[in-house]
């Protein structure tokens, strides 16, 4: 998985393959070369696919779609079947918030699920920002998962 994802006040890159010290001069010039232009950071309606032709439902559905695409790298399940995703909510100005918890609170995968929740729904075409909030509260619990994610791991209610 790779992406940019922008924060309010922090800009994110993930990468699929090749190594940080070769990247990170493209990447920090392509950043400055970004701002230096005066282009606007966020995604018009327009390059955004249409914002204001689907609903708030239809949006949070495709949001919950593309993170079924963030796979937990101990269990191998999404995070929607694992029952991480709390919440997702959207603005009317496209933002998104996000909801979520992981396994346990002291998870080594944390920063790559919240990362990977932020770049899949800032993939989704109406979504102009994500803000990713984590949550212990309520705990995880197997109870929580999907039907299919339970069958998967032979969890019974």
């Amino acid at each position: 998985m790779s992406g940019v994802t922008f924060g309010k006040d922090s800009i994110t890159v993930t990468k699929a393959a090749g190594e940080w010290q070769h990247l990170k001069p493209m990447i920090l010039g392509a950043i400055m070369e970004h701002f230096m232009s005066g282009a606007s950071v966020l995604r018009s309606e327009a390059a955004a696919g249409g914002r204001g032709s689907s609903t708030e439902g239809e949006v949070v559905a495709r949001i919950r779609d593309a993170l079924r695409r963030v796979i937990d790298p101990e269990l191998g399940c999404n995070i929607v079947d694992l029952g991480l995703v709390h919440e997702v909510a959207i603005d009317e100005g496209g933002v998104v918030h996000i909801t979520m918890t992981t396994t346990t609170p002291g998870c080594p995968a944390t920063n790559y699920l919240k990362t990977g929740a932020g770049t899949a729904a800032g993939s989704v075409p109406g979504v102009q920002s994500v803000d990713v909030q984590l949550t212990y509260e309520p705990r995880w619990t197997p109870q929580m998962m999907s039907p299919q994610a339970k069958a998967r791991f032979r969890i019974t209610d």
